[in-house]
């Protein structure tokens, strides 16, 4: 990429980790990937001090369905799982919040009528194989926009999906404390 003072990087992980980057993003990676605890020690030790890390993955299991079989997830997240997950690799707290809450009842009620539905089907398909019309992406897009405002107030409860920045600073004893927040 070239933007005058940033240097942005992507590759296969973790080889395209840059020691002492100050922002590394995954969104929509680290359910992908089989050893993530691996892949969570490595992004620990590349963000440099004050750096960050940012990122997004799908929450609950029980929302599990063709959709992530057919993009290759294996697994979905819970708040407190993923906490865990990121204080095991060294981050030492870590609060997060769910989001896309809003459209939750409605995926959550969509997932349970297909499944209902598709019980002898075993075809492996994303339930964006189709095209919605403009007026339902817009009506979409204006309900999720609208969620960005409560994220600046409240934790939501629910969501389809987790989102989480670490920030990762030096102590008093110029040790490396590690804030989720």
């Amino acid at each position: 990429m070239n933007i005058p003072g940033i240097s942005a990087y992507h590759g296969d992980l973790p080889s395209c980790f840059v020691r002492g980057g100050r922002l590394v993003c995954t969104f929509n990676v680290l359910e992908h990937i089989e050893n993530e605890s691996g892949i969570l020690k490595e992004i620990f030790r590349a963000v440099r001090n004050r750096g960050y890390f940012f990122m997004i993955v799908p929450a609950f299991d029980f929302l599990w369905s063709a959709h992530d079989v057919s993009l290759g997830h294996e697994r979905r997240y819970v708040k407190n799982e993923l906490i865990k997950k990121l204080r095991s690799a060294g981050f030492t707290s870590s609060k997060m919040n769910y989001f896309n809450s809003l459209l939750f009842p409605l995926a959550v009620s969509f997932r349970a009528l297909r499944k209902s539905l598709n019980r002898n089907d075993k075809k492996v398909r994303s339930e964006f194989s189709f095209v919605l019309p403009k007026i339902v992406n817009e009506l979409f897009y204006k309900i999720f926009s609208s969620e960005s405002r409560l994220l600046n107030y409240s934790n939501l409860p629910v969501g389809l999906s987790l989102i989480s920045v670490c920030k990762i600073e030096k102590n008093h004893e110029n040790k490396r404390h590690n804030t989720c927040f």
